[in-house]
């Protein structure tokens, strides 16, 4: 089963790789903002002055370098250039398309059923979690199919390899 030719804007993969860090370690954007609020509160107000500077200056950063540590990892380009998607006994294999008339296209790439620690369903996107890395993801749209039958038989098939292996 192959899927039509598509491909996921870099912003759409850094959003959800994101939301996925977000979701993981909300407690480090937290807890030192939360301790300045407290010590605001109980000891000086100066402390409200340092819990803004923590939330505008120290955690974007942070987030900057969470997106360049992951979403331009080797593995975006799984997402980011345009190819299908070929679902295989064997795992997931992405064939790529020429970017231009004069850049031949990538060799393809296999994603063996092994290599998926997981999958998760939304409402835009089937996104494969690999072993390769805690945040390397492909992801798949839904667009990525004529029919919403074809997205189930994708979804339905991709379950029972997963399944097997």
């Amino acid at each position: 089963m192959m899927t039509e030719i598509y491909k996921t804007g870099p912003a759409e993969l850094a959003s959800y790789i994101m939301k996925l860090w977000c979701r993981r370690n909300w407690w480090i954007m937290a807890i030192l903002p939360v301790t300045c609020l407290v010590l605001a509160a109980v000891v000086d107000v100066k402390f409200l002055l340092i819990a803004l500077m923590m939330v505008f200056v120290v955690l974007p950063p942070m987030m900057i370098f969470v997106y360049f540590y992951h979403a331009l990892a080797p593995e975006a380009r799984m997402t980011v250039l345009p190819h299908r998607a070929e679902m295989t006994a064997d795992g997931i294999r992405l064939i790529y398309e020429p970017l231009d008339e004069e850049v031949p296209p990538r060799p393809d790439d296999n994603i063996r059923w092994s290599q998926i620690s997981g999958v998760k369903v939304t409402s835009q996107f089937l996104a494969y979690h690999l072993t390769t890395g805690r945040y390397s993801i492909f992801l798949v749209p839904r667009s990525a199919f004529k029919t919403i039958k074809e997205y189930g038989t994708w979804v339905a098939l991709q379950n029972s390899y997963l399944i097997n292996h």
